[in-house]
């Protein structure tokens, strides 16, 4: 049985998988599988596997059923001690499951861990950057008091300002690696990831959960991936207005659905002031420059007894008090070695 089980989830990812698939080839750490789960691709993705990575395991669905759903369908395969899920606009460097595995083996009380993601415009050869080479993509997630995921350090020239392993929020759903049995600790209603989110945030949900059961996540800079980014997570209301449609309104959707799943009350209202401006201001948003979608939203509050029967499963098996979760509640700075 192989020790790891990486997850790539691809919908028309033709353009960016073989990069992807070749990095994988090349790792030192051999003792892994791959697993596509393919959502109805139309241009020749399926293709590009079987051609540059036949021995990857396949996994075909009629239709989109969203990223969430799909990582579940690779998770419910898995094997191993850990999971490795990966976009395929995502290039590992040689080393970086090596690195990865022996950091878990010898953190075993944590849940997840992340590596230094570099932005990639493509083109380059795979190598690792030394400081000030380059721009950091994501050290990891961190939250802000009105609750919004950051990814730490994007769009920062890497002037070597996270180089130290240490304790993050949560791990980035482009190229995060999991304990399997974290996973199944955390599933709430049968799913790891949260379904209903579709898309957008479910790696923030996931990350939340993991640590209020108790479970920290792990930034290892000396496990580094390239990131070319097809989506771009949204930093403030700028950026969420120059967002696709449906994604401003999918992410504004999963953030409420994040604050009914986990926020403990007391934190809430500590933080209020910073949470409830932030929510109202990208409804309005959305109300202002184009027809509001009542039907989605409709939609959405029929999930809602879903959403409050994972937040009383999640609060009876909660670890953490809502006084240990609140140093995570704040804009991460970097910490210089």
């Amino acid at each position: 049985m192989a020790r790891v089980t990486v997850i790539v989830v691809t919908w028309n990812s033709a353009v960016v998988l073989p990069e992807c698939l070749a990095a994988l080839r090349q790792q030192e750490f051999k003792d892994f599988v791959v697993q596509v789960v393919d959502n109805a691709s139309s241009d020749q993705t399926v293709a590009v596997v079987r051609e540059f990575y036949p021995e990857a395991r396949m996994l075909t669905n009629f239709r989109n059923t969203g990223f969430a759903r799909a990582n579940n369908q690779g998770i419910a395969l898995a094997q191993g001690d850990y999971v490795l899920v990966l976009n395929p606009d995502v290039a590992l460097t040689p080393a970086y499951l090596a690195r990865l595995v022996a950091f878990a083996d010898a953190h075993p009380a944590a849940g997840s861990f992340c590596p230094k993601l570099v932005r990639r415009p493509g083109g380059e050869e795979l190598q690792e950057p030394a400081a000030g080479d380059g721009v950091v993509d994501a050290a990891g997630l961190c939250m802000t008091r009105s609750r919004a995921a950051r990814n730490r350090g994007e769009g920062e020239r890497d002037t070597g300002q996270y180089v130290l392993e240490e304790e993050v929020f949560g791990a980035p759903g482009a190229c995060a690696f999991y304990r399997r049995t974290a996973l199944a600790a955390a599933a709430v209603n049968g799913g790891i990831f949260d379904e209903s989110f579709f898309a957008y945030k479910e790696d923030v949900d996931l990350a939340w959960r993991l640590q209020q059961l108790g479970m920290s996540c792990w930034y290892v800079p000396s496990a580094i991936a390239y990131h070319r980014r097809t989506f771009r997570r949204s930093n403030g209301l700028h950026h969420f207005s120059r967002l696709p449609t449906n994604v401003r309104l999918m992410s504004w959707r999963n953030y409420l659905s994040l604050l009914i799943k986990n926020e403990r009350r007391q934190n809430f209202w500590r933080d209020a002031h910073h949470i409830v401006p932030r929510a109202l201001a990208a409804a309005l948003l959305l109300v202002a420059t184009e027809p509001f979608h009542w039907r989605t939203l409709r939609d959405w509050q029929t999930q809602w007894p879903q959403l409050l029967r994972a937040r009383r499963a999640l609060a009876a098996s909660t670890v953490r008090s809502p006084q240990e979760l609140r140093r995570w509640f704040g804009r991460a700075r970097s910490r210089q070695p």
